[in-house]
């Protein structure tokens, strides 16, 4: 996720020292408004399997249980319905 604007960020001294580069993003450095589309489309056209993302689909109702199986480590990614 995302860490608060106010989080400090610790870096050994010999990381500089080696040329390395550090390079923030959100979201990959993706644009939301087309990227998101062209995803969605991908996915509508079969190109892109979306079920190998997902590990449970509940109903919305059940939102407590799919927390609880993605605390616990049974889950990784649930999808919820209306």
């Amino acid at each position: 996720g995302l860490p608060a604007f106010t989080e400090k960020l610790d870096i050994p001294a010999i990381m500089l020292l080696r040329e390395k580069k550090l390079t923030g993003s959100i979201y990959g450095s993706s644009c939301p408004h087309t990227d998101f589309n062209k995803i969605a489309a991908l996915g509508e056209s079969g190109t892109l399997d979306f079920s190998a993302l997902v590990d449970k689909t509940r109903h919305f109702s059940e939102i407590n249980e799919a927390f609880a199986e993605m605390r616990s480590g049974e889950l990784t990614r649930v999808v919820l319905t209306f």
